[in-house]
């Protein structure tokens, strides 16, 4: 999606940019690439409640899969996947 998702308590947003997640840190004014992949789409970022993860959906397998990745770029785990 291109909607961005706001982190809780505000000051952080992430958002999709040409297939990657990235987050925009409003204190810094910087944007970090959190997933840079290549050859897949990833989108539909959303941070979980109390801002540490965020969530969203790549196409890495040529199917939709629901991730999770902690919001400081580490810990990819992969929740759900169609088949």
């Amino acid at each position: 999606g291109v909607e961005p998702a706001s982190a809780p308590g505000g000051g952080r947003l992430a958002y999709n940019d040409g297939g990657d997640i990235y987050e925009y840190d409003a204190v810094t004014r910087t944007s970090t690439n959190l997933t840079n992949t290549t050859a897949t789409a990833e989108g539909d970022p959303a941070y979980s409640p109390n801002g540490k993860s965020i969530a969203f959906v790549t196409w890495r397998t040529g199917l939709a899969e629901l991730n999770v990745m902690r919001a400081d770029d580490t810990g990819l785990t992969r929740l759900a996947w169609s088949d």
